[in-house]
Formats: structure tokens, C-alpha cells, sequence
């Protein structure tokens, strides 16, 4: 089995490298190297706390009008939708919390707490919990792990539950959800090193893509999602990054040699604002 959805949210967990950096370990014998390992060391697919963490960098600003009203937790009336939210509201809350808006997710945490409480797993978010997120407004880090705890928590249930088709809804909702707020903080800055980590997004697109054909059977309604998100496949084939040059340095002490790849882009201004506002739509129907 290529791997498990669920052990795979674990990952999105771990620190992201936007940079591609192979390893190469190798044993000297005259003036040749024998190769013994390779270590490829990059994530595909960053969670909405990963994301937001990157976009801080930029200066991203907080603005409430992007964040999906709590109230709205009401039009989830199915399990998938259900789950979809789920993942919206986690990178609305982690969005919160990095521009410096928390008092803003503790709200947004009640919502989830009444998702998962709507869902039965209601054990992961409790009432210690949100007097934590209070207990601890102002602190990005504190209530950033506090949401890393939760995703890793709901994770271990539906592992233990075989509940990976409905990990895939919360996927998905997060990951678009954060490149909605990727893809709008370019538009405001211009800033290229965004556009380089949305444009990298390619990689994460069809990791899920291959999620979604992978657990169709079990859950039919991620056909409607997976039709919806191959509205985003053109962005990604004509903005594909290519290599400009490649570098590579030798540490002969530690034996090591690291192959570093630059990219260059070349995406259109109206691509990329066409690509924005396919996923505002895809959000806008699947929250309404």
C-alpha cells in the first residue's frame, strides 16, 4: 500500500521545506564516490498551521471578511461536509492565530468542537481545551500546538476507527482553504517567494487528487469534489516549475554531497488570479 491517509496527516505535521535538497552519502574509493543512500528531504503536502507559519514570514495581514462565520457550522448537515469544514476551520484558526487575531479562534474552535462533537469524537476538543485557547490568547505558539494536538488526536481516531475516507474531506478543505489565503496575500504583495511556494503546490495537488480516486469507492461524494478540483489542474500544468540551474557541493570530511535545485518561474498575472478565484468558487459552493 502506497500509505495511509491517516499516518500521512502526521507528516503534514512536520516542519516543510519549500526547497529541493537531495543527499547524497557516498564512500570515497580513489577519486570516485560509491553512492550508499539517498535521503530526499522535502514534504509535498504542508497542513494550514505549516502554511500559515510560511506566510507569516510575508506579513500577512488578518483580515475577518475570509474567515468562514462560526454560524455557518449549520449548513453541514452530511458526514463529508462535515469533515470539509473541519479542515476550513483549521486553517481559519491557525490563520487567526498567526496574524495575531487569537481572540478570533477561540471562536472558530467552538465551531470545530461542535463539528467533532456532531460526528461522535467529541473526547478531543474539550471543555479544558478551549479554556486553554483562552487561557493562552496572544500566544502563537502555545495555541498553535494546541491545534497540532487536536489534528494528531483526530488523526489517531480515524486510524483506529478505519476512518481514513473522511480524513480526505478534512484534507481537502484545509488545504484549499490555506492556498485561498496563499493565493490572495500574493495578489497583494507580489511577492515571489509565495507565488514559488503556491506554484509548488502542484506536488500537494496531486497527492490529493490521488487520495480522492483512491477512496471514491468508499466514499462516493469525493467524486463531486474531485471534479471540482480538477478545475485546478490547468493552473498547475501551464506554471509547473522548471529547473534553472543545478549546484552541487561536497563536504569530503562528512562524505556528503548535497545537489541543490534552483527553479524558475514563469506564471501570468491573470493565471494566477484566475486560479484564486476557482478555489473561492470551489469554497463558496462546497460552504453553502
Amino acid at each position: 500500500m502506497w500509505l495511509r491517509v491517516a499516518g500521512w496527516l502526521i507528516i503534514l505535521l512536520l516542519p516543510y521545506s519549500c526547497k529541493r535538497e537531495e543527499e547524497v552519502k557516498h564512500e570515497e574509493q580513489g577519486k570516485e564516490g560509491k553512492i550508499i543512500g539517498l535521503e530526499q528531504k522535502y514534504f509535498n503536502i504542508p497542513s494550514p498551521i505549516q502554511i500559515m507559519k510560511i506566510l507569516e514570514a510575508s506579513n500577512i495581514k488578518f483580515n475577518e471578511e475570509w474567515l468562514l462565520p462560526a454560524d455557518r457550522v449549520i449548513y453541514a448537515t452530511t458526514s463529508p461536509d462535515k469533515f470539509f469544514y473541519l479542515g476550513v476551520y483549521m486553517a481559519d484558526f491557525a490563520y487567526s492565530v498567526v496574524c495575531g487575531s487569537s481572540e478570533k479562534s477561540t471562536v472558530i474552535m467552538t465551531a470545530i468542537a461542535k463539528l467533532l462533537d456532531e460526528t461522535g469524537i467529541s473526547g478531543i476538543v474539550k471543555e479544558d481545551v478551549l479554556k486553554s485557547i483562552e487561557k493562552n490568547i496572544g500566544n502563537k505558539d502555545s495555541l498553535l500546538s494546541i491545534a497540532s494536538k487536536i489534528v494528531t488526536d483526530l488523526n489517531v481516531y480515524l486510524q483506529e476507527n478505519k476512518f481514513e475516507e473522511k480524513a480526505v474531506f478534512m484534507l481537502i478543505g484545509g488545504w484549499l482553504k490555506s492556498i485561498f489565503y496563499s493565493s490572495y496575500l500574493y495578489e497583494q504583495t507580489k511577492n515571489n517567494e509565495i507565488l514559488k511556494f503556491i506554484v509548488e503546490q502542484k506536488y500537494s495537488y496531486d497527492n490529493i487528487v490521488f487520495l480522492m480516486k483512491k477512496y471514491s469507492g468508499i466514499a462516493p461524494e469525493i467524486n463531486d469534489f474531485l471534479i471540482d478540483m480538477q478545475e485546478l489542474s490547468s493552473f498547475f500544468s501551464k506554471n509547473e516549475p522548471a529547473i534553472d540551474s543545478v549546484t552541487t557541493t561536497t563536504d569530503k570530511d562528512k562524505r556528503i554531497t548535497k545537489v541543490s535545485v534552483k527553479e524558475k518561474l514563469k506564471t501570468d498575472e491573470q493565471e494566477i488570479s484566475k486560479f484564486r478565484t476557482t478555489i473561492e468558487e470551489i469554497l463558496r459552493k462546497k460552504l453553502s
